[in-house]
């Protein structure tokens, strides 16, 4: 008696879940930082949503039901794993920060994962001009604005407006061509 009510729930839940599933995950991938954990909050969220099954009132609400679990999951986790280091190679004056804050919650692969990543950005950091690095050294990590940056450089603000454009496309070309990792 008991196997064919847990049955019907998974046929219920299931049939539920088929119609949302795709735009679900999409938004678990989306809102989730890093972006390796889509699929534990994804898996979390459904477990969650087939447990409490029977506190949903209606079943026209289920989507946003769902993804009220998964919003609510991606938040915890994000929490949990705060993705936040810097490049050496451009700010070695405070390589302590390139040590993740949580790094007492995360596996060896993710700080492993974490090191290719920080690896390939410097390499790609490394092949701008001194001044270049410099601009987003004063823009990203210490949060200055055109004004200040513009008063520090002796460069106009719309010519560093025109630079931190140039600089992106450059990145975004480097980091295109940079297929294997190299």
């Amino acid at each position: 008696m008991n196997e064919t009510k847990q049955q019907d729930k998974s046929k219920f839940f299931t049939q539920l879940c088929e119609p949302v599933i795709g735009s679900l995950y999409a938004y678990i991938r989306k809102n989730s930082n890093p972006s390796f954990l889509c699929n534990d909050i994804y898996q979390t969220t459904l477990m969650l949503a087939y447990e409490n099954i029977n506190s949903l009132r209606d079943e026209k609400k289920f989507k946003s039901w769902i993804f009220t679990i998964g919003r609510r999951e991606i938040v915890r986790f994000n929490k949990r794993y705060k993705k936040e280091f810097f490049i050496d190679d451009v700010f070695p004056e405070r390589s302590e920060n390139l040590i993740p804050r949580d790094a007492d919650i995360r596996s060896l692969e993710e700080q492993i994962l974490l090191e290719e990543e920080k690896e390939k950005v410097a390499r790609w950091l490394s092949r701008l001009s001194a001044a270049d690095k410099q601009f987003l050294k004063y823009y990203y990590y210490d949060e200055r604005t055109y004004a200040e940056i513009s008063d520090i450089m002796h460069i106009k603000q719309g010519t560093l407006r025109v630079m931190h454009h140039r600089i992106l496309k450059r990145l975004e070309k480097i980091a295109k061509g940079d297929e294997y990792g190299k």
